[in-house]
């Protein structure tokens, strides 16, 4: 019995990941074939229940994303995840207020939960309220001080707010906890830019173009700044992958989902005699 309770246990999370990775390919049916797999192996699952939740409001099948957001209230009343949910209709309604007030039941259920501050203090950059956002980004490195997150969106808030020298101070320390967090180095790129300081952005940016190479921001920097300091040819190459890049983001993950997919040998196969 405890083996087939733990088989089960591992079928519901082969299946959990691959919804969960359809759903961050936008490819909502196949994330929903994944996740009903998942939620008949564990059906009070808050993680899956969540992610059904958003995929059925995808394929406009509006019962069926009520039917899983009340399972998730009634198995997990207190989860962040719940109010998280609620958090992101009341956002896509445009109801700002009623959005932030989950957030903040979420916070009052679990105040040192992780992320849920820094979750908070994104809608809030979101929604370009940059004051209330650096509140909870502090408050998040409080409770959690290694989190490089935190300083990056401090550091892109100090960017928008023309402090370049204290943004270029939270994407290193960014970096210091994680060196390979290519936004940082994106961030810190663009801080050298405003501050004219064209030869330190190019190193930065080339880093970021590598840590980041289907992303569009780092190929489009870059070539600004090689046409800022005249190297034309070098300026236009790189703003040619601009257009290239959403097309190897799609083949790049199709390619992981049909690897993820692929039938393995079977290993009970017994061999005649």
């Amino acid at each position: 019995m405890n083996a087939a309770a733990a088989s089960g246990k591992r079928l519901a999370d082969i299946h959990f990941l691959l919804g969960a990775c359809y759903f961050s390919l936008k490819e909502w049916q196949q994330s929903i074939d994944q996740l009903e797999l998942a939620r008949a192996e564990r059906p009070q699952g808050a993680e899956i229940l969540f992610l059904l939740f958003n995929d059925y409001r995808e394929v406009k099948a509006p019962k069926k994303s009520l039917q899983a957001l009340s399972q998730l209230l009634e198995s997990h009343p207190d989860s962040p995840l719940l109010h998280m949910a609620l958090a992101g209709v009341l956002d896509e309604a445009e109801k700002p207020q009623q959005a932030e007030e989950e957030f903040r039941h979420a916070i009052a259920a679990s105040p040192t939960a992780p992320l849920l501050h820094f979750t908070l203090g994104y809608l809030y950059w979101r929604w370009k309220r940059y004051g209330d956002a650096i509140g909870l980004f502090e408050e998040e490195i409080r409770l959690n001080p290694n989190l490089p997150q935190c300083y990056f969106y401090l550091g892109d808030v100090a960017l928008k707010q023309g402090q370049d020298h204290h943004a270029m101070d939270y994407f290193k320390k960014a970096l210091q906890l994680d060196s390979s967090y290519g936004e940082a180095y994106l961030g810190l790129g663009r801080a050298y830019v405003q501050m004219k300081r064209f030869e330190d952005a190019l190193g930065a940016l080339r880093r970021a173009r590598i840590l980041l190479p289907d992303q569009v921001e780092p190929h489009y920097w870059l070539g600004r700044t090689l046409l800022e300091v005249g190297r034309v040819q070098e300026g236009r190459e790189e703003l040619e992958q601009v257009e290239q890049i959403n097309a190897k983001r799609h083949r790049r993950y199709s390619e992981i989902l049909k690897h993820a997919m692929a039938p393995t040998p079977l290993e009970n196969t017994v061999t005649p005699r």
